[in-house]
């Protein structure tokens, strides 16, 4: 509760984690409201909700009356639409998020992790790895690949054993 995180009873959390996950439950709350009013189907605003609160999803039982039905509705309208669980779409989306983290925004592979819901390393590499077939650290330290553009003048045949014809002006 709000109460418990400012007299610092926030489970060992250190405050600036703590900070962040009342955010992210006010954030929660905010985006929860929007959703109520949208005329969406309850698999649909379940999604919505869980891929828009990857850290802190609400549980199963509250994203169901958030979404105004019962959790074996939900679970079951969720399958029949989505092909997966609510748990597996969570999974996915989260590694999703953090490969993005990794790639685009270069940040380290803990905060990737901790950004997107896992409280455990070990489990969101092997989660990654598993999916991905890579250790995220090699995503995070992979550096794009440059290739220099070819001289004015020539033209470059790929995977063709022709030799390379003269580029000729239009003139001729």
């Amino acid at each position: 509760s709000l109460q418990a995180w400012h007299t610092g009873a926030h489970d060992g959390m250190s405050p600036t984690r703590a900070a962040a996950r009342l955010l992210d439950l006010l954030a929660s709350v905010v985006e929860t409201a929007r959703c109520e009013d949208e005329d969406m189907p309850p698999e649909h605003r379940a999604a919505h909700i869980l891929a828009t609160h990857l850290a802190s999803p609400p549980p199963i039982d509250d994203l169901a009356r958030i979404c105004r039905t019962s959790r074996a509705t939900l679970a079951r309208r969720f399958r029949a639409t989505y092909g997966t669980t609510m748990r597996e779409y969570l999974r996915l989306r989260r590694l999703e998020a953090a490969y993005r983290l990794l790639e685009r925004e270069g940040v380290s592979v803990t905060d990737a992790a901790y950004a997107v819901g896992y409280e455990s390393l070990p489990s969101f590499s092997r989660a990654f790895h598993e999916h991905y077939g890579k250790a995220p650290v090699i995503v995070r330290n992979r550096v794009p690949t440059y290739v220099p553009p070819a001289p004015v003048g020539y033209v470059c045949r790929l995977h063709d054993s022709r030799p390379a014809s003269p580029v000729h002006d239009i003139h001729d």
